[in-house]
């Protein structure tokens, strides 16, 4: 992540935790998600990347747990994930609804 001399942590609102219907998993990610939109830079579509290399660093999850969660997310109106091709080796795409 970004902030690399800090500790990492996620605030979980009670709110978050309603929407997804009471999953804590997936709000926990959710709140994960909310603090690298709020570090990281968008790309010229609006879309926040993060590397799934970053994601093992600073979360201990496999790029296949990123994936299964975004969707999750995506599928409860949360995030939309870019999956659009746009050439090479392009990092994990998301966007807060």
């Amino acid at each position: 992540m970004v902030r690399k001399n800090s500790s990492s942590f996620a605030k979980l609102y009670r709110q978050d935790y309603a929407e997804v219907e009471g999953d804590f998993a997936l709000a926990f990610w959710y709140a994960v998600i909310k603090d690298y939109v709020s570090v990281c830079k968008r790309d010229n579509h609006g879309y926040t990347r993060v590397s799934s290399k970053q994601f093992a660093d600073d979360w201990g999850v496999d790029r296949h747990t990123v994936w299964r969660y975004n969707r999750k997310l995506e599928g409860k109106g949360l995030i939309k994930l870019d999956r659009k091709r746009r050439g090479g080796r392009t990092w994990v795409g998301f966007k807060l609804i």
